[in-house]
């Protein structure tokens, strides 16, 4: 199994089966029940952070800085827009209104599915409760610790605040 901040948080509990080709929440919602966690517990937010740090690792990891044309096109890919962006500051202009769920972005990375297939909405509200109706939540205040990219810095104004 390829290295990556996800692997490694999912394979750091010993006895924990990890399968990469499940969705990401899942695997959370796996490895919640294996532990039996109280959602209350220290031991529950520790996890969670750890859990929430690992996400924004590998959306720098997978997606980079906002300075490499390459992020915006693959971003661009990932939510069906064409033509990709030739510099920069397009990509920063198609998708100065793209809202997504970062957690289904992350998943489209990992498993190379086709382009387009992670769902954009047009406003920040409807992303919100899918997040948190599926339980693909990524908390907002965890980017500030993280290296800023392309997908950081420009989708996460709808995700669910601590």
């Amino acid at each position: 199994m390829v290295s990556s901040p996800l692997n490694d948080f999912f394979r750091s509990w010993p006895g924990f089966t990890f399968h990469v080709q499940l969705p990401l929440h899942k695997s959370w919602e796996q490895l919640h029940v294996f532990c039996g966690w109280n959602d209350q517990s220290p031991q529950y937010r520790a996890a969670w952070i750890g859990y929430q740090d690992a996400l924004a690792s590998e959306v720098t990891i997978r997606f980079g800085d906002v300075l490499e044309l390459e992020s915006w096109q693959k971003l661009c890919r990932a939510v069906g827009i064409d033509p990709l962006p030739g510099t920069c500051a397009d990509g920063y202009l198609v998708t100065r209104n793209l809202f997504v769920n970062i957690i289904d972005l992350i998943q489209w990375t990992r498993t190379n599915r086709v382009d387009g297939e992670v769902k954009r909405w047009k406003n920040s509200s409807d992303p919100c409760e899918y997040s948190i109706a599926t339980k693909r939540v990524f908390e907002r205040d965890m980017t500030a610790r993280d290296k800023p990219n392309v997908v950081l810095r420009r989708l996460t104004t709808c995700m669910v605040p601590r």
